[in-house]
């Protein structure tokens, strides 16, 4: 009775191992597809960002609100400079 409950015991250990590594191979297999799903993406993001970055997609002031725009600031402590003289 020993050798049948052992031999139980190793049939249900061995069906344990088996769906384990069945598990195992099936998250190998998504993380597979998940990693070429996340490079196809980092390729649309660096080709967008490029557009984006590079096509002149970028918000700049139009020239009929260019006023609003405000100097550097190199130009700002000089024109702050000059007003402080009293000019």
């Amino acid at each position: 009775s020993q050798f049948a409950d052992l031999s139980d015991a190793a049939n249900r250990n061995h069906e344990a191992l088996r769906l384990a590594k069945h598990e195992m191979n099936e998250s190998r297999r998504q993380i597979q597809s998940l990693t070429c799903e996340v490079d196809g993406l980092k390729g649309m993001v660096r080709a967008g960002g490029d557009a984006w970055h590079g096509g002149g997609v970028r918000a700049q002031p139009s020239p009929q609100h260019s006023s609003l725009s405000r100097p550097p600031k190199t130009e700002r402590g000089a024109a702050a400079a000059d007003a402080g003289d009293g000019g």
